[in-house]
């Protein structure tokens, strides 16, 4: 029951029955991509096993987090990030009013160090991308199918009472098919603490009809350094609300070979 796993923490790798670790390491790399569920210095917990959603403790050191806040916030580059939504009779809505800063192109944050520390962090996590971090400061479209890539690292800044709707990470079957690539994976890493608010929630299957075959890109939480406010986990669809000053950094995963991404 994944409402009990996450009050319960999760599944602690470190913790669990002999051979299960094995297990989910070669479900995982077989249906989505591979995940180091004993990643050093981190604290790994899985809340969902379809689609996959960890929680990742001590993911980045909290002086990190720190100099990406305050890169972002003096770099001029935070700008509104307005995500449209199709609402009742195709009227178009805004499902996002948070700040978003692009860590990367010929901007004043396309070298910073913290950039380089959470994308490094990220190909720890995620085998499949190693190497891929120090490629270059922009986003390089995979050119064959099966090939991975990172997409433009962003933080994102929320103030009280903004928000990021519902809404799903991975694209469409047919934009999929039109790029040539598909989202598999999104690392969020919480970049500050609050008392309250400002976590995920995401959506069991079903909620909404259930997700298309290929189309379901697993949502991989990270937390800084701090005892970041865990996300409510479940399923596919992700929703975030500001509490008071929230970041957040995300970095999305592609794989090439259209909607499937296989």
């Amino acid at each position: 029951n994944l409402g009990e796993l996450d009050r319960a923490g999760g599944l602690d790798p470190f913790e669990a029955a002999e051979g299960t670790v094995e297990g989910l390491t070669a479900m995982l790399r077989a249906e989505f991509m591979d995940v180091d569920l004993k990643l050093e210095g981190a604290e790994v917990r899985v809340l969902n096993v379809d689609p996959p959603v960890l929680r990742v403790g001590s993911f980045m050191p909290a002086e990190d987090c720190d100099a990406l806040v305050g890169a972002a916030a003096s770099s001029g580059e935070l700008k509104p990030s307005p995500v449209g939504s199709a609402g009742p009779g195709g009227a178009q809505k805004n499902i996002r009013t948070s700040r978003t800063a692009a860590l990367s192109g010929t901007g004043p944050l396309a070298s910073h160090p913290a950039r380089g520390a959470l994308l490094a962090r990220a190909e720890g996590l995620l085998p499949a991308l190693r190497g891929l971090g120090g490629s270059g400061s922009g986003f390089k479209a995979p050119s064959r199918p099966g090939e991975w890539s990172f997409e433009l690292p962003q933080v994102a800044h929320y103030r009280g009472g903004e928000k990021f709707d519902t809404h799903e990470d991975a694209f469409p079957a047919a934009l999929a098919e039109q790029k040539g690539y598909q989202r598999r994976a999104t690392v969020l890493t919480y970049l500050n603490d609050v008392p309250e608010g400002g976590g995920d929630e995401v959506r069991p299957p079903g909620a909404r009809g259930g997700a298309e075959e290929g189309g379901r890109a697993p949502l991989l939480p990270g937390h800084g350094g701090r005892r970041a406010r865990p996300p409510h986990a479940a399923h596919g669809d992700a929703r975030l609300r500001g509490a008071r000053e929230v970041d957040r950094a995300a970095v999305g995963v592609v794989r090439g070979g259209g909607a499937e991404g296989s």
